[in-house]
């Protein structure tokens, strides 16, 4: 298995790691992106805690990082 490859973002949350391509009916490349976010929890009594997060984000909102490769990055056709 190897490591998912990181790429920058020009939107929140800035970076991440690149799990997905996905092509939507229009044409239009989405890629899913997942992250790590500090957050303070109600049940956690205020302690703070870490949260995976993940999203889908419009392609133009991503900027390759040297030294990652995206070959191996899975590619799926996504629906309406």
């Amino acid at each position: 298995m190897t490591a998912r490859p990181f790429v920058d973002l020009t939107i929140p949350p800035y970076a991440g790691a690149l799990d997905s391509w996905g092509k939507d009916p229009r044409g239009q490349w989405w890629a899913l992106v997942t992250w790590y976010q500090d957050v303070v929890l109600p049940k956690q009594m205020g302690r703070s805690s870490v949260l995976p997060c993940s999203g889908w984000v419009a392609a133009h909102h991503l900027r390759k990082r040297g030294g990652e490769d995206y070959s191996a990055v899975l590619r799926v056709k996504l629906p309406d």
